[in-house]
């Protein structure tokens, strides 16, 4: 029973408030008990997560852990006219690298840069909504296993994975939002 519940946790918060579920997180959190407790979990604070936390979480404890973009982690800018990025992308594979991830912003950029980089003899597999679950996987593991290189991906791949080893993470494509920066490279 929904009263019942203990433990409510709203996990990629500022997700769910920008695809339109701020007022279904609001009626859920009605519904719970009292003396439930409300964790809301991002790794960007949004204006929506602050307003939800102000207005709906009246005795709340706001935890930071670690940081936005972590010290070790290098960052690089080029910038180059659109028909050099893809000789770019050679220039930069001639690094050792033990695995890259590559963010583009639409689902046909990620197969075309994935095929790109197959016709120069790179193993790349693009991951994207378009797939099916069961390949999105398949992909996954495969770069996990370190059987393919580099994963071009659109930024469904920017929250909630772990991957270990990951050397370089490169944004083919400026993101749409600036929190999305923070998910790619994190």
């Amino acid at each position: 029973k929904v009263g019942e519940v203990k433990y409510l946790v709203y996990d990629e918060s500022d997700q769910m408030f920008d695809h339109g579920f701020y007022d279904d997180c609001v009626y859920l959190k009605s519904r719970v008990s009292k003396d439930a407790q409300i964790i809301l979990a991002s790794a960007t604070m949004t204006e929506k997560v602050k307003q939800f936390i102000q207005r709906e979480i009246k005795d709340y404890e706001l935890l930071e852990i670690g940081e936005l973009i972590p010290k070790n982690i290098v960052q690089e800018k080029l910038y180059c006219e659109m028909v050099e990025k893809n000789d770019i992308l050679l220039n930069l594979f001639k690094r050792k690298f033990k695995r890259a991830m590559i963010f583009c912003n639409t689902k046909q950029k990620s197969y075309n840069i994935a095929k790109f980089l197959q016709d120069n003899k790179y193993k790349a597999k693009s991951l994207n909504s378009d797939l099916k679950q069961e390949e999105r996987t398949n992909h996954l593991n495969l770069f996990k296993e370190g059987k393919i290189k580099i994963l071009v991906a659109t930024d469904i791949a920017a929250r909630g994975l772990h991957i270990e080893q990951v050397d370089m993470i490169i944004n083919y494509d400026v993101p749409t939002k600036s929190e999305f920066y923070v998910h790619r490279i994190g």
